[in-house]
Parts: structure tokens; sequence; C-alpha cells
């Protein structure tokens, strides 16, 4: 039985609240902490990016310049400044070994009767994937299309509710489709670090959302996105928690059992949704119909191998983390880290959450919180009962890609049957920008891509 968008709404409203109890408490750091290693890393990613166009300009200054003397000095300045580029571009490889670009998946999977309707979707989102020709690296197309869409208006219609979960209260930005008598399903939304329902990705998917007649929703984390929290460091976010979410994806399902709900995720909050899927299992099926993973990675340990990522990437994300969460955190909780200066000492991403994040949730070390949050940990990815699919670029320079998609071995489909993945040859993190004028898709391939695997899980007659 079909149910109207009113009658979904009413009975959200029964399930959430209106307001949270307490209010967010804004907490400034002191002061910024140490900027040189996000200098050293924006160099780096100017460098990286700009390599070739550098590299012809350090070879054609010299024939153009004026005097001798001048092109000495240039042609001296080449012979120093190449070589450390092609040094650094050895260093900095960004690709998988492991796993090449493709269309993986077992689309001859008797118990999962989507699975051939899910494979002609991969196939005509890779069919339909223009990349733009001139943004020559992952770093381009990773930095590029943020830059463009940055500060994308979000749609007219955002509604806010919050959800009761263990004692806090989750915020949930839903965004109803307009001119529609019945919502086609529910997709819900996990933003990446340190973001939320502003960010130009999300905001991409709820137009995308709108107009094909789904009901989005974006899952704000504990505290995050400047919404409150409550309790001490345990009860902050944690990425290997998944009950928030599972709690969220079950309210929908149970206010409005015939309407699908699927889930979505980008960077950080793909590796969430991955793990999701994994640790619930069983428990998930019937309840979530698909699940999507974006630029997220299925086993995070690995993704510290890529030197790339740990010393352009992970400073300037570290930087951010420290400002815009885990200040606050301490602040309010009253935590005391071990290193009392790890606010302005630790400089990168496994630095910060070796010295704070993973004690402050009680893990011995913090290679278990990263196996925590992993969904291809011990097996949990052979627990899967829901349609899963993997979006990720062989290019992508933060979370490589090795660690990411689906091991390519003879066990491959034993470990997950209900495993898809879509690897593109480029695409940079949560990039994909397409054609001449990236800035008129924006994001769109990746938000359609999406939803047309949501689709493709569907019963046949509603696809």
């Amino acid at each position: 039985m079909s149910v109207t968008t009113s009658q979904f709404w009413d009975k959200v409203c029964g399930s959430t609240i209106s307001n949270p109890p307490t209010e967010a408490t804004l907490v400034r750091p002191p002061r910024v902490p140490s900027v040189m290693p996000c200098v050293v890393a924006i160099a780096g990613l100017i460098i990286e990016g700009l390599r070739p166009i550098l590299i012809g300009a350090l070879l054609t200054a010299p024939l153009l310049s004026a005097t001798a003397q001048t092109r000495r000095l240039l042609l001296i300045l080449a012979a120093f400044v190449i070589p450390v580029m092609l040094w650094m571009r050895s260093r900095y490889h960004v690709g998988g070994r492991e796993i090449n670009p493709g269309i993986y998946g077992n689309f001859n999977n008797s118990s999962l009767s989507s699975a051939k309707r899910i494979e002609r979707a991969l196939n005509r989102a890779v069919d339909k994937y223009r990349p733009t020709p001139y943004l020559f690296n992952g770093h381009l197309r990773t930095i590029v299309p943020h830059i463009l869409m940055h500060g994308s208006a979000p749609p007219h219609g955002l509604r806010r509710r919050w959800l009761p979960v263990d004692g806090q209260h989750i915020g949930l930005d839903i965004l109803l489709p307009s001119d529609i008598v019945c919502p086609r399903g529910v997709l819900v939304l996990l933003h990446g670090l340190n973001g939320g329902s502003t960010e130009s990705y999300v905001v991409d998917m709820y137009k995308a959302c709108e107009e094909r007649g789904y009901v989005a929703c974006c899952m704000l984390g504990r505290g995050l996105a400047g919404t409150p929290f409550t309790g001490g460091p345990k009860d902050t976010f944690c990425p290997s928690r998944v009950s928030d979410v599972s709690s969220v994806i079950n309210m929908f399902h149970t206010s409005c059992p015939g309407l699908p709900v699927h889930l979505a995720g980008w960077s950080l909050g793909g590796v969430v949704a991955a793990n999701v899927v994994a640790k619930c299992g069983s428990e998930l099926k019937g309840v979530l119909t698909s699940c999507v993973v974006v630029s997220g990675g299925l086993r995070v340990w690995e993704i510290f191998d890529s030197r790339c990522a740990v010393e352009l990437w992970h400073p300037l994300l570290a930087f951010e983390l420290k400002r815009s969460l885990l200040w606050r955190m301490v602040s309010l909780t009253g935590y005391e880290p071990q290193h009392d200066n790890w606010y302005y000492s630790c400089t990168n991403l496994l630095e910060v959450e070796t010295a704070l994040v993973a004690p402050a949730h009680g893990f011995d070390s913090v290679w278990d919180y990263y196996r925590a949050m992993s969904a291809d940990d011990e097996g949990k990815c052979r627990d899967i009962t829901v349609p899963t699919l993997i979006v990720h670029a062989a290019d992508d320079p933060v979370i490589h890609v090795d660690s990411a998609g689906p091991k390519p071995t003879e066990e491959a489909h034993d470990l997950c049957e209900y495993l898809f993945a879509i690897i593109t040859e480029t695409g940079g993190h949560v990039g994909w920008p397409q054609g001449y004028m990236p800035w008129q898709g924006g994001f769109s391939w990746i938000s359609n891509t999406a939803i047309d695997f949501a689709d493709a899980t569907l019963p046949h007659q509603t696809y």
C-alpha cells in the first residue's frame, strides 16, 4: 500500500521531536593550531596537482628569458626543481596495485533477484561517465568540483527533526519531494568528516532525490554540524558506532513499513554506511533496501599505507577536525588526553586519533579503532544481506582504492554475494567532475548513480 507524502511526514513527526532538550554549546578553540604542516601539505598538493604545467613552465622560461644571466638562473632553478618534482611523483603515487578499474559483483547470484537489474544499472552508469579532460589527476578531480560547487544553496523546504537515541538526539534534515503524492522511498544520507547537510555533494543529492521522487534525509552525527550532545567522551560522535544509523533506518521502516529505505554515505560517511550493513547483517534484511558507499574504505587501517594521503591530505583534515569537533568534545566532556599538548603537537589524522579519539572511546589502540569501523574486518562483509554498492575512483588521493574495493581473489564472491562495485579510472575523492563545464553537472553523476542503484534493487514492477 502506497504512503502519501503527508502521511509519511505525520508518521515521522510521531517518532521524532521538533527540538532537542538541550541547545548546542559553542566552544571556540583558544587559537589556531600550528599551520606549518598545512602549509607544507598545501604546497605539496599544488606541486602534485599542477606538476605537468609547472615542469612545462620551468622548461619554457629559459627560452623566453631576455638575458643570458636570467637564462642561466632559470636553468639552474629547473635543474633543481624538476628532479624534486619527479621524486615527489614517485613518493606520492596515486592508484591501486591490487584493484583495477571495472565493475565488480556476483551478477549470477540466484539468491538476489535484482542482480541482473543491478548489472544493467552499473553498466549504464559507466557509459554515462564523461570525465572532465583537462583535470588531469586525482588531486584536481577532488579539489576543483568542491571549489566550483562550494556554497551551493540548500534546497527550499528542508525540515529538521530530532530522533532520541541512547540518551542523545540525532539531527535529521529531511527534504520531502514536491509535487509528488507518493514518494518512491527514503534515502538516508551520511555526510563526510567535518561535514553536514550543507555540503555541496549532499545538496546535489537532495536535488536529485527531489527530482526523482525520493525523500532525502541527511543524518547529522552526534555533536557535528553544530548539533548538541550530552554525557562523556564515549557519548560523542564515533565512526565505529552503528546504533545511531540503524536507529534512523528502523525509525523510517517502522513508521512506513511499505516504503523502501536506502542508505548512502560519502567518504567517512561511506565508511560508516558500509560498517552498518556489515555489523548489523541479517538484522537489516527486509528493513534496508540498498546501500551506496561513495569514496569510503572497507579496510580503514590500510588507508595509512598511502604517503600521498598521510602527508598531503591528512594534515588538512586533522587541522579542521581539531578545531571543529575535538576541542569542543574535550571542553564539554572534561576528558583529559594523555598528551596535554595534543592540540598543537598532533599534526595528522593518525597522530590525532592515536592521542585522543581512540582512547576517548575506550579502544586499546588506534588500530583496534580502525578495525572496529571497517566493514571488511574479520569477515564482517560476509554478513551483509543488503545490496551494497562501492563507488570509488582508482585515482582517489585520500582513500586509496586498494583499501576501498572488494579484493579480486578467488574468494571474492564468497566474501559477500551482496557486494558490488564500480571502480572508475578517474574521479578523485568525492569528485567525478563531468564534461568541459563541470560546474554545470556538479556531483550529478554520483547522485544519479546512487539513485539508479536504489531503483534497481526495488521489485521489477517499480523499476
